[in-house]
Order: structure tokens, then C-alpha cells, then sequence
């Protein structure tokens, strides 16, 4: 009787043991969960020469960044599905693109997005600069791959980045329309 409660009782604490870690194994550590959020790596591409591009927008018009010198760009790589992106783009087109015409091109690159999806995005929103679906991300990945979104880049004549927001805010969008009429002003 006694090797049998033995045995039992041997048999109890190595499965014991086996769940305990199990659990330990499909936790995390309280470190990790207290821990403050990873940020993806920033891309900084401001002083850089912008990334040559070419797309198609929801009217068929071939646009190509090569055609656009001499203007100043505002290159805005977005989502439809994105609440922040959402909020911004009314901004963009009364405070940017209405306000700098004929000076500011503004191409609104939507990262992994098929046509019908940004058609039907802007049937509700009704902007009028080009939309430009980016299905296979290859604008989002030459400027700043799969960092936050949205993110403004803004182009000067020369094709040089000369601001680049990250997210949207108050802040972020004040200081990339500041960028914008320093660039426009730059002849």
C-alpha cells in the first residue's frame, strides 16, 4: 500500500510539475507584459533624395514622380481601413491641396489597397487630388516600408524630401504644412 501511495503521489507531482511549465512556457513574463510597446523602426528619409515612382490613380492617369519635378509633392501613404488616415485626408485636401494649387502635387498612395476599395473609400469622401492604390505596397515600401501610417512626405522642387510626418496629429500636421510653404515659397 505504501509504494502505491508512492507511486500516486510521484505520479501527482510530475504532472504537477509538467503543467507548471506548460503555463510558464505559454506566458509571458510580467517584464514583457509591463513593458512599453515596441515601436517599428523609424525611417528618417528627411535630406534624402525621394525614391523615384509611378502609379496609376483612379482615373487611369499614369502619374510618375520623374514628371513632377519642378512642383512640390506631398506624398501621402495611407489606408482606407485607418481612423487617423480618415481624419486627415478632408485636412489635406482644403489645407493643402486646395490652398497651394497649381505649386502642390498631392498623391494619396493607399498601402495594400486594390482600386474598387479607394473607389468606394472616396465615393463617401469626395477628394479630388489623385488617389493611388498601392495593392503591393511598392510606394509605402520606398518610403518608410511598414512603419506607422499615415505618413506625409513632403517633396521639393529639386525631388529632395524636405519633411516627413509620422502619424497624425495637430502637431505632425502643422508642422508638415509649415514644410509645405517653406517648399512652395523656395524658388
Amino acid at each position: 500500500m505504501k509504494r502505491i501511495t508512492l507511486y500516486a503521489v510521484l505520479v501527482i507531482v510530475v504532472i504537477v510539475a509538467g503543467v507548471a511549465i506548460w503555463l510558464r512556457l505559454m506566458q509571458r513574463p510580467a517584464a514583457v507584459l509591463n513593458a512599453p510597446p515596441v515601436q517599428p523602426h523609424v525611417q528618417d528619409l528627411a535630406g534624402q533624395e525621394a525614391p523615384p515612382f509611378s502609379a496609376v490613380d483612379l482615373h487611369g492617369q499614369l502619374i510618375e514622380s520623374s514628371h513632377l519635378r519642378g512642383k512640390v509633392i506631398v506624398l501621402n501613404i495611407w489606408a482606407t481601413w485607418c481612423g487617423p488616415c480618415v481624419e486627415e485626408m478632408p485636412r489635406i485636401e482644403r489645407e493643402v491641396w486646395q490652398r497651394f494649387r497649381p505649386d502642390v502635387q498631392v498623391i494619396a498612395a493607399a498601402a495594400s489597397e486594390n482600386a474598387a476599395k479607394v473607389a468606394e473609400f472616396n465615393r463617401h469622401m469626395n477628394l479630388t487630388f489623385p488617389l493611388v492604390p498601392d495593392e503591393n505596397r511598392e510606394i509605402a515600401t520606398y518610403y518608410g516600408g511598414r512603419d506607422v501610417i499615415p505618413r506625409i512626405y513632403v517633396i521639393d522642387r529639386t525631388g529632395h524630401i524636405v519633411h516627413q510626418t509620422r502619424g497624425y496629429g495637430e502637431e505632425e500636421f502643422a508642422g508638415m504644412v509649415s514644410a509645405v510653404e517653406r517648399a512652395v515659397a523656395a524658388r
